[in-house]
C-alpha cells in the first residue's frame, strides 16, 4: 500500500470549511434486541438506501471510507430531512404568495368553514346613469346639464326666436320624457295642432305596450328626490323668461301651443302622462298669477305716481303721458295673463281635481290654495271656494288633510275673515262633522284646529262649540291635544260672561271682599273659573253618555261603551292630562282644596 503525503493526507481528512473530520465509534447492537429508537422514528426508504450505499461504498478503498464513513451524524440527519420534505412536496400544492398592503404588510386571510371555500358572488353590474346622463337635448339640459333654469329658459327662448317649431318640437318632447315615455315627435307633427290628439293616442298605445308602471314623479328612486322641484322650477323660469322679454305677450302663439300640448295630455286615460301634464299645467298657472300680482302692483305704485304728477302745480305734461302709457300696457298684460289663467283652470283644474287618482287631486288642492294666496283678485270669490268645500267630502284621507291645510292659511289670514263668511255658513256643518267623526286622527285633530280659527272669527253656533268641546273626552291623544285650546276658551267665555250677569268688575270684586293671599278658605275669582269648568265637564259627561256612571266610557263612534276597571283612566282624568297645562286654576292645588272644602251650603240663595 503506497503511503501518501502527510500534507496530502491532512488536506484528506479536511472538510471544505476547514473544520477537522473526527472518526465516529461505531456501536454494533444484538440485532436480536429491538431498537427502542426504532419505535419512535422511522427512516424513510430513500435515506436507508442511501445509508446502504454509504455502507458498501466504506468497504471499498480506504480513502473512500475514511471520507464517506467518515460523515457525522448532522449531515445524515440532514439529507434524511431533505428527503422527506421532497416526498412530501409531491402531493402538496405549492403555497401562495401572501398578499401585501402597500407594501405595509400582510392581509389576515379568514380560513373557509371546515376546509370547503365559499363560490365567490357574482359580481354586481355598475350602478346605469341616470335616465338625464342617458339622453341628451333639452332634458338632460335641465336635470343633467349642471346650468341654472333661468339659463336653460333663455337658451330655449333663444333657439324659440330662431325656429319656433324645432324648439317646441324639443319642449314637447322634453314633457313625454318627464313622463317616462321615450317615444318622441317631429316638427312635421308639431305643425299641425290639430292632430295632436291623434298623435297622442298613438304615443299612448305605444306606451301601454312597454307596460311600465313607474314614472319619475313618483318614483322613489334616489335619483328623483328632486324631480318635480326642478320639472316645476323649469317652467316656472320658462314662463318668467318669456314675460320679461315680452314674448309672451307678443307672440301669443307661444303659450297657445304650450297650452294645446299639456291640456290635452293632462286628459289622457293613461296616468303618467295625466298626473305629469297636470302637475306641469299648474305650476304654469301658479308663475301666471305670480306675475299678474306683480304687474297689478306696478300699475297701482304707476298710478300713484300719476295722481301725484297731477298734483304738482308745475304739471309735467309728458311723464304724465308715459305714465299713463306704462299703466296702459300693465292692463294688457293683466288681462292677457288673466285670459290664460282663466283658460288653463277651465281645461285642467276643473277636471282633474276630481280624478281617480286622489295625488292628482291633492295637486290640485294645494295649487288652488295657492292661487286664492296669489291673486286673491280673481279666486278669492264663491267660485273658486267652493272646490275647497266639495273636497272635504273626498274618499282619500290625504286629501281631505290638504284641503283643510289650505283653509287654515286662509283663515289665519285676518284681511280674508270677512269673504270666508258664506262658504263658512255652507261648509260648517261638513267641518265639524269631520271633527267629530272623521276616520283619520290626523284629520280630526287637524280640523279641530281649523275650527278653532272659525271661533275666534265667531263663525260657529254654540251647538257646534258644544260638538267640539266634548273631544276633550276623547280616546285619541292627538284630538284631545288639539281640541284643548279650542276647550280652554270656551271656558273662559263662559267665566267673563258669568262676571258680566253679576256685575262689573268692581262690584264683583267688592261682593267677595278683600282676602290675603294667602287666605285660600275665601271666595276668589278663581273658584268661579273652576265652577265653570265643573259645569262645562259635567253637562258634557252628561249628555255624551245619556246618564251613564263616569265608568263608562264613551269610545270611537260606532263602538261599544266600555267599563273602565279600576286603576285605568278614566275620562276626567284624561281630560285633566291636557286640561292642566292650559288652565292655571288647576295646577294651583291648594285654591283647588279651598275650593273643594269651602261649604257652600252656608251661602245664601
Amino acid at each position: 500500500m503506497e503511503l501518501s503525503d502527510p500534507d496530502s493526507s491532512h488536506a484528506t481528512n479536511r472538510r471544505k470549511s476547514g473544520r477537522a473530520v473526527k472518526k465516529p465509534d461505531f456501536f454494533q447492537e444484538d440485532p436480536t434486541t429491538p431498537s427502542t429508537n426504532s419505535a419512535k422514528r422511522k427512516r424513510p426508504d430513500r435515506a436507508a438506501e442511501e445509508d446502504e450505499n454509504v455502507g458498501e461504498d466504506a468497504s471499498g478503498e480506504e480513502s473512500v471510507e475514511e471520507s464517506d464513513g467518515e460523515a457525522d451524524e448532522e449531515e445524515l440527519k440532514e439529507k434524511r430531512r431533505r428527503a422527506s420534505k421532497a416526498k412530501k412536496g409531491q402531493n402538496k400544492p405549492a403555497a401562495k404568495k401572501p398578499k401585501t398592503l402597500n407594501g405595509l404588510g400582510k392581509l389576515a386571510l379568514r380560513p373557509a368553514p371546515n376546509g370547503v371555500k365559499k363560490a365567490s358572488k357574482p359580481r354586481k353590474a355598475p350602478p346605469r346613469q341616470s335616465a338625464a346622463e342617458e339622453v341628451d337635448g333639452l332634458y338632460a339640459e335641465v336635470f343633467a346639464g349642471g346650468h341654472t333654469q333661468d339659463a336653460v329658459a333663455a337658451e330655449w327662448i333663444s333657439k324659440y326666436e330662431e325656429h319656433n317649431a324645432n324648439a317646441m318640437r324639443d319642449l314637447v318632447n322634453f314633457v313625454l320624457r318627464c313622463t317616462g315615455c321615450n317615444l318622441q315627435v317631429d316638427v312635421h307633427e308639431i305643425e299641425d295642432p290639430d292632430n295632436i290628439p291623434s298623435k297622442l293616442s298613438d304615443l299612448q298605445d305605444e306606451y301601454q305596450a312597454q307596460k311600465i308602471t313607474d314614472y319619475p314623479l313618483i318614483s322613489k328612486s334616489k335619483g328623483n328626490a328632486t324631480f318635480r322641484a326642478t320639472l316645476t322650477g323649469f317652467f316656472d323660469a320658462l314662463i318668467n323668461t318669456a314675460h320679461v322679454s315680452s314674448l309672451l305677450y307678443n307672440d301669443i302663439a307661444l303659450i297657445e301651443n304650450i297650452q294645446a300640448w299639456v291640456t290635452t295630455t293632462s286628459s289622457s286615460a293613461i296616468r303618467p302622462f295625466r298626473h305629469t301634464a297636470t302637475v306641469i299645467s299648474l305650476a304654469i298657472v301658479s308663475t301666471l298669477c305670480n306675475i299678474a300680482n306683480e304687474v297689478a302692483e306696478s300699475s297701482a305704485k304707476t298710478l300713484r305716481q300719476m295722481e301725484g304728477e297731477k298734483k304738482k302745480k308745475a304739471v309735467n305734461k309728458g311723464r304724465i303721458a308715459a305714465l299713463q302709457e306704462k299703466i296702459s300696457e300693465g292692463d294688457r298684460k293683466r288681462e292677457t295673463l288673466e285670459g290664460i289663467i282663466k283658460d288653463l283652470f277651465d281645461t285642467v283644474f276643473v277636471h282633474r281635481y276630481r280624478d281617480v287618482d286622489p295625488k292628482i287631486r291633492a295637486d290640485c288642492c294645494a295649487a288652488l290654495g295657492e292661487w286664492i294666496m296669489t291673486l286673491p283678485d280673481v279666486f278669492f270669490e264663491g267660485q273658486y271656494l267652493r272646490y275647497l268645500g266639495w273636497v272635504l267630502s273626498d274618499t282619500s284621507a290625504p286629501t281631505r288633510a290638504e284641503v283643510i291645510k289650505q283653509l287654515k292659511k286662509l283663515f289665519k289670514n285676518k284681511d280674508k275673515i270677512g269673504g270666508l263668511r258664506t262658504f263658512t255658513e255652507r261648509f260648517r256643518p261638513r267641518l265639524v262633522e269631520m271633527a267629530t267623526r272623521d276616520a283619520e286622527a290626523s284629520v280630526r285633530a287637524s280640523t279641530v284646529e281649523l275650527l278653532d280659527l272659525i271661533r275666534e272669527a265667531g263663525f260657529l253656533e254654540p251647538d257646534d262649540v258644544d260638538s267640539v268641546g266634548r273631544l276633550v273626552f276623547d280616546s285619541e291623544p292627538r284630538v284631545r291635544k288639539a281640541v284643548v285650546g279650542f276647550f280652554a276658551e270656551n271656558i273662559n267665555d263662559l267665566y267673563e260672561s258669568k262676571i258680566e250677569e253679576l256685575g262689573t268688575d268692581g262690584e264683583f270684586d267688592d261682593a267677595l271682599g278683600e282676602a290675603a293671599d294667602d287666605d285660600f278658605d275665601s271666595p276668589r275669582r278663581a273658584w268661579l273659573k273652576l265652577k265653570c269648568l265643573v259645569e262645562v265637564l259635567r253637562s258634557y259627561d252628561s249628555e255624551d253618555n245619556d246618564d251613564l256612571p263616569s265608568q263608562i266610557e264613551r269610545g270611537a263612534p260606532g263602538a261599544n261603551d266600555s267599563l273602565t276597571a279600576a286603576g285605568v283612566d278614566s275620562r276626567f282624568s284624561l281630560a285633566a292630562q291636557v286640561l292642566y297645562d292650559e288652565i292655571p286654576e288647576i295646577r294651583d292645588w291648594e285654591i283647588m282644596a279651598g275650593y273643594l272644602l269651602f261649604d257652600h251650603s252656608e251661602i245664601p240663595e
